[in-house]
């Protein structure tokens, strides 16, 4: 086996030596090198250590170092994507890979987190306390480490201890939600798509307006027969898979939407999606869809002057603020927070966390009609 030995010259020490856990070999070159450069490391930084004292330090560290964490990824991928509800291959892309990376590369350094906690808080720390990102974050990272303990046998100072949301952390005091997006007016919306120079693009947005869409869901979106009704709808055969389950196939309704002069737009989507004279443009970025629409808007005057008219209002306008404009609109119409989130795939407990704007305005109608209605009663 490997001894280190330190000599100090001129100095009234003993000799200190140590057993490494290495055969001397040239095989164990690699390693031994290391493990003394950690060694060095640890006396530089601690010179009352004597070699003795430092050695189990650095055993430690090197214990969590040989731990295969791009292994455990590895098969925390093959779970996520074929186990379960499984995710797709652009939700592991956008939300889980990149904070997963972050996290092997924390580990894979000279000085790694030792638990859990202290993982996830040094890889999700850069985000808003509270923000949206950083809980995808944290929870991403957090299934992860669990996959690790009780399928890769890791130790269980890697399991993730207490509430996650201590480690969230809370939305900001002036107690706003962190939001994506303000919902975009209505008028505002059609301004932009109608100054649009590609009419192809433009009736994508048309279409995730006035049917309330994910931008994905334009790629599964279809004109068939109501069994129950025998009439011709809209059916969108996507299903969005996450954590909490998966959402299901569902019919949508279209909501038409008006102008700055009060005019509702009469664009004929289904009539000119049925005589397939509605076609749409082809999505080649990289992370789908939604990338695809945001690289073609990102220059283009009218969603530049949207996004700046939104900016005076104090409003963050993207594109899913023509989605989340359909759900105020579901609101506006008397459609309740069931119908709403039933129109728009999702739950009802997702539509009120997410969709606060359609809640309160809804409210706010609830009680003025009510007020009507005492004031006819007295009359």
């Amino acid at each position: 086996m490997t001894r280190l030995e330190i000599k100090v010259p001129h100095a009234d020490q003993k000799v200190q030596s140590v057993q490494l856990p290495y055969a001397w070999s040239s095989a164990s070159q690699g390693p031994i090198i290391n493990r003394v450069s950690q060694l060095a490391s640890e006396l530089q930084r601690e010179p009352s250590l004597s070699l003795r004292q430092a050695m189990p330090l650095v055993e430690g560290r090197s214990s969590q170092a040989r731990l295969d964490w791009p292994k455990a990824l590895a098969s925390f991928n093959r779970a996520k994507r074929t186990r379960g509800t499984a995710v797709s291959e652009t939700t592991w892309n956008r939300k889980y890979l990149p904070v997963l990376q972050r996290a092997i590369h924390l580990m894979e350094s000279a000085d790694p987190p030792k638990d859990a906690t202290g993982l996830i808080e040094a890889t999700t720390g850069h985000w808003q306390s509270g923000c949206r990102a950083r809980e995808i974050g944290v929870r991403a990272l957090a299934a992860f480490l669990d996959h690790a303990v009780h399928r890769c046998d890791f130790p269980k100072a890697w399991l993730p201890a207490g509430s996650l949301r201590e480690l969230i952390g809370a939305a900001p005091r002036d107690g706003r939600r962190v939001q994506k997006s303000d919902p975009i007016p209505d008028a505002d919306i059609v301004a932009m798509i109608e100054n649009l120079p590609d009419e192809l693009w433009a009736d994508a947005l048309r279409l995730i307006a006035e049917l309330g869409l994910r931008p994905i869901e334009l790629q599964y979106l279809s004109i068939r027969e109501d069994p129950r009704s025998g009439k011709r709808r809209w059916h969108v055969a996507y299903e969005k898979k996450a954590g909490r389950g998966s959402t299901k196939p569902r019919w949508v309704e279209s909501l038409p939407l008006m102008d700055h002069n009060g005019t509702i737009q009469q664009w004929k989507l289904q009539e000119r999606w049925e005589d397939n004279v509605l076609r749409l443009p082809v999505f080649s970025a990289t992370n789908g869809v939604a990338d695809a629409i945001r690289l073609y808007l990102r220059n283009k005057p009218s969603w530049k002057a949207m996004v700046a008219a939104a900016a005076l209002r104090s409003e963050h306008a993207t594109l899913y603020g023509l989605r989340h404009a359909y759900s105020l609109r579901c609101h506006r119409l008397g459609i309740d927070a069931a119908g709403a989130a039933d129109l728009m795939g999702h739950s009802l407990q997702i539509h009120i966390d997410s969709y606060p704007w359609s809640s309160e305005d809804h409210t706010a109608r609830q009680v003025e009609r009510a007020r009507e209605r005492l004031k006819e009663a007295a009359e």
